[in-house]
């Protein structure tokens, strides 16, 4: 999907995820850690890296790579894609 609608500058590549990896992987790490690192509220980042280092978090990093990787090999690396899980992560 290209995006913004109104001038189409990057490629946006879903990848959907379980309800099991939605609760882990988006609700946890990414709610927890990547938003507050990503807005300047590192005060409440959630440290856990037991979490971090499961299984669900390297099966959604894998996720993520292989439809980036298929993606690159479909359309080609235009340096302008961006990834995003099923949430828009």
């Amino acid at each position: 999907m290209r995006v913004p609608p109104e001038d189409p500058s990057y490629t946006l590549q879903r990848v959907w995820l379980s309800d099991e990896e939605v609760e882990e992987y988006y609700y946890g790490y990414s709610n927890q850690v990547l938003w507050p690192l990503c807005h300047g509220d590192v005060g409440n980042i959630t440290y856990d890296l037991d979490a971090w280092m499961d299984d669900i978090f390297r099966t959604v990093e894998d996720l993520r790579t292989e439809a980036s990787d298929e993606r690159v090999e479909r359309d080609g690396n235009d340096g302008q894609s961006a990834e995003a899980d099923g949430r828009n992560v």
